[in-house]
């Protein structure tokens, strides 16, 4: 590895010009005046009683502000009635009927993810302290998401040495993970820092302030060849070996002769509301309460992440690492970071804050901050080495066996306490034997043996029984009705053709979650067994263990249940947020592989 780079000249002056008011403590007064620039500075302290989306801190700015707000808290998306497109003109919805065709638009990097976070150690206090070394491999690691997470889990007296192997060969992933640490790491200021990192992350725009650092960070990596070390804290470091790909990236993304902020804005504008897509927007929204509906076409507009009634006239100048570098956004119209967090902790997040449950994307900005400044404040004070690369994962742990990261301080003899292997299993990608072959040997055994996790998203192609059938929807229907989950019709409502129609256009919506009622066990073990894990598995000494104690087999399944236990949800308002704001398929399912 090479020596320490330099510090940064002009990073810190870039987000020392940020005013203190810009890393949100909490929801503040949505009152604004745009013909002077003014911004309440108070805390929000009453929600509108129309729409909860903003808060104000007094009446006398709530009335100043209505003839703004007006236009939304009237906005015809927060009607109750409100109809998907389809139903106002009398047709049938384009993903009704035949197999759907795969859209362009689909088919685009997914920079976000598309799982919840998860902590891949879940370790309890007491097997935290008898551990004085830890090793984590994130082998597709996708964003930071699950690492932030896992470190963030450890306990706060976490004494040992912590090292982490992220690896991803996308180059937009990796460029983006890399500027992200930096942005962390070399930022005095850490609520700064965390600020400027949550929207580098999820803010298709920035203020001119971040757009400068970030801008600074990446030209240093464009002209690195790909080998970076930086400290991120007193005890915790950063060493990026990575190919060219991801540094030519960075200097095309950052090139002086760019694009505009208008260009960028039509792009993501295009994308996220293609004509051609309207139903599928629409059968998200008619989903979600009207409040909810309003929130989520604002954040699909304005592209930033930021608490309903926050101003955005700073944030004019284009995150250069969601778009090409032509000014095209580079991810799908359905990209949305609300679907990697649970929302559950994200609404309990926001109301810490003063965010109302109304307020879906206040309440994200508070839950990812948090994480973020956690994170930051843990490189601070433990021992943490992150070594980063970019290579295919057979590849990556070809050239861990050969000793060539061994100058990063990761020798041929290294083992790991978890290797986390996301859906590198799937069929399209690695496949189950590639995966395990190349990485079954890397799981540390002994006395405290490690854990490989893999989850799977795309395995229900072709499994029969892995999703709900005709023969078994009238019986689904019945037990999600019997708790309140999925509307009924009431007898004024089946009297009225058209309100019938409009009820079966809401119920068709939620189709999908008759997956989280449908046992998909039997048909994944028989998956497993097709694709060959048993074999795999005898060869690479490892087994397959149907207690988990680090991830659970479904979303929303309890972490030690049987692998045919059901998704459980504690009340009417946590089936809600999981179903209808986070949207998974329910057919998602983890394995966890430990030494025999």
């Amino acid at each position: 590895m090479a020596a320490q780079n330099a510090p940064l000249v002009g990073l810190e002056a870039d987000l020392a010009r940020l005013s203190t008011a810009d890393a949100l403590l909490c929801v503040r007064c949505a009152y604004t005046d745009p013909a002077t620039a003014h911004e309440c500075p108070r805390a929000g302290l009453q929600a509108c009683s129309s729409c909860r989306l903003v808060k104000y801190c007094s009446k006398e700015c709530q009335h100043k502000h209505w003839k703004l707000h007006s236009r939304d808290c009237k906005d015809p998306m927060r009607s109750e009635q409100w109809k998907p497109g389809w139903v106002e003109g009398g047709r049938t919805a384009s993903f009704v009927g035949s197999e759907p065709r795969k859209h362009a638009l689909s088919q685009r990097l997914q920079l976000w993810g598309n799982m919840p976070a998860i902590d891949i150690l879940k370790l309890t206090p007491d097997d935290a302290k008898s551990r004085a070394d830890i090793s984590l491999a994130f082998i597709a690691s996708g964003d930071l998401r699950n690492a932030i997470k896992t470190v963030n889990g450890l306990p706060e007296d976490y004494a040992g040495t912590l090292t982490i192997l992220l690896n991803d060969r996308e180059p937009y992933t990796t460029l983006r993970n890399i500027l992200t640490l930096q942005l962390l790491a070399q930022t005095a200021d850490k609520p700064h820092a965390a600020d400027a990192a949550l929207h580098l992350w999820y803010s298709a725009f920035l203020p001119q302030e971040h757009a400068d650092a970030i801008a600074a960070l990446a030209r240093a990596l464009a002209a690195s060849g790909g080998i970076m070390h930086t400290q991120l804290g007193e005890n915790a470091s950063l060493d990026v070996d990575i190919g060219a790909a991801p540094c030519a990236l960075a200097g095309q993304l950052f090139a002086s002769k760019q694009y505009s902020a208008a260009a960028a804005r039509q792009s993501l504008t295009a994308t996220r509301f293609d004509p051609a897509r309207v139903d599928l927007r629409h059968r998200r929204w008619m989903r979600c309460t009207p409040p909810h509906r309003l929130a989520l076409a604002q954040h699909a507009r304005t592209g930033v992440l930021l608490p309903f009634g926050a101003p955005r006239a700073r944030f004019e100048a284009p995150n250069r690492t969601l778009f090409d570098p032509d000014g095209e956004w580079v991810q799908g119209d359905g990209a949305d970071p609300l679907d990697v967090w649970d929302t559950e902790d994200v609404v309990a997040t926001g109301a810490k804050h003063g965010c109302t449950r109304e307020d879906l994307y206040g309440c994200l900005y508070f839950h990812v901050l948090a994480q973020l400044r956690a994170f930051a404040a843990r490189l601070a004070r433990f021992r943490v080495h992150i070594v980063l690369t970019d290579a295919d994962a057979c590849a990556l742990a070809a050239a861990l066996w050969g000793g060539d990261l061994a100058g990063a301080g990761l020798g041929a003899s290294v083992r790991f306490d978890r290797v986390d292997a996301s859906n590198l299993g799937d069929a399209h990608y690695l496949g189950v034997p590639r995966v395990l072959g190349a990485w079954g040997g890397f799981v540390r055994t002994g006395e405290r043996p490690g854990v490989l996790v893999a989850h799977f998203v795309n395995w229900i192609a072709g499994a029969p029984g892995a999703t709900f059938g005709k023969d078994d929807m009238e019986e689904l229907f019945m037990r999600l009705a019997a708790t309140g989950r999925v509307p009924q019709p009431d007898a004024r409502t089946r009297k009225s053709p058209a309100a019938m129609k409009a009820w079966i256009a809401g119920a068709g919506s939620l189709a999908h979650v008759y997956d989280a009622v449908h046992d998909s066990a039997p048909a994944f073990d028989a998956f497993l067994a097709r694709v060959g894990l048993p074999g795999v598995l005898a060869r690479v000494r490892l087994r397959r263990r149907l207690l988990h104690h680090v991830v659970p087999h479904r979303l929303c399944a309890p972490v030690h249940a049987s692998p045919n236990a059901l998704p459980e949800f504690k009340d009417t308002e946590s089936w809600y947020l999981q179903s209808s704001i986070g949207c998974p398929m329910w057919t998602e399912r983890y394995i966890e592989l430990v030494p025999v």
